[in-house]
């Protein structure tokens, strides 16, 4: 119903402004932390944040799919060890141009995995957006050399999340998804972090926090505790496919957290790509309501 997609589109916007919070936040390390030891630490304080809330819908949901819960764990885990890595070379808002094949992704993956119905005009519209995406950052040809591959593996490793956050929002409370997927996505790359550090790969060269470093931990924690509780609630109301080209708006709101963080001044054509992403979302969201039945 075109009520149940406005408040699933309510929700993700909202998570859209927080989330590049999280992103500054893990930004703000400069290098001096590796990315899977944020990552751990994102996952453990945000289980440890939301096990109050949750505790009661754990005991009142399903568990019955606990293959979905680790692939959508892993799948984040994965995500933001990508993307955590790449913020520590370039811009956030460069980060996010390329992980935004995102949303192509989930919308030819819903079809298949969640046997969702997706029409040409939709498929139309999330090429659009990313068109949008491209304009505003206008990547240089080094952007997508090694570290573009890196929000690359994001946007995959995101996208089974998307679909499986979906997929399991009927079985589980969006408090006993975050809790699952905290735990097991902290559990995961302690687990691969150990294994790969004999290595001596940058990315898996753990240290010990400082207690410079403690607070922006805690801040880390609650920005992605708050942020990925609003995505998943809003997929509750709506399709993935439906509501996947509206997460470009987090663009908008990673582009202004670094020119104010960071001093990465946006440039003209910034407000040409971002009203080429939002009137994309935007008509996605007037061709679900075409679609659907008016409310009673």
């Amino acid at each position: 119903m075109p009520q149940q997609f406005s408040k699933g589109a309510f929700w993700l916007l909202l998570s859209c402004l927080v989330l590049p919070l999280m992103d500054a936040t893990a930004k703000s390390f400069n290098g001096s932390m590796a990315s899977s030891q944020i990552a751990f630490f994102r996952f453990l304080l945000q289980s440890l944040i939301i096990l109050p809330f949750a505790w009661r819908a754990l005991s009142r949901d399903s568990l019955t799919h606990l293959s979905g819960h680790l692939i959508r764990a892993a799948g984040l885990g994965f995500a933001t060890i990508c993307f955590f890595g790449a913020i520590q070379v370039m811009p956030i808002a460069d980060a996010l141009a390329i992980f935004f094949c995102e949303p192509l992704i989930v919308t030819v993956l819903a079809p298949l995995l969640l046997g969702e119905k997706v029409g040409w005009r939709r498929y139309a519209a999330v090429v659009v957006g990313f068109i949008g995406a491209i304009i505003i950052i206008q990547p240089s040809q080094q952007l997508f050399g090694y570290h573009a591959l890196m929000p690359i593996g994001a946007a995959f490793g995101f996208s089974l999340y998307v679909i499986y956050t979906r997929k399991l929002s009927a079985s589980a409370s969006a408090m006993t998804m975050q809790l699952i997927t905290g735990v097991i996505g902290a559990a995961v790359i302690a687990a691969v972090s150990l294994v790969m550090m004999p290595l001596s790969m940058p990315i898996f060269s753990w240290s010990m926090p400082t207690t410079d470093q403690l607070p922006l931990l805690l801040l880390l924690g609650i920005f992605a505790a708050l942020g990925h509780w609003m995505l998943t609630h809003a997929f509750k109301f709506a399709n993935a496919s439906v509501l996947a080209p509206l997460q470009y708006t987090e663009l908008i709101g990673a582009t202004f957290v670094g020119w104010w963080l960071f001093d990465d001044i946006p440039l003209p054509s910034t407000w040409l790509g971002s009203a080429i992403l939002i009137g994309a979302g935007f008509y996605i969201w007037h061709r679900e309501r075409l679609h659907q039945p008016a409310d009673n």
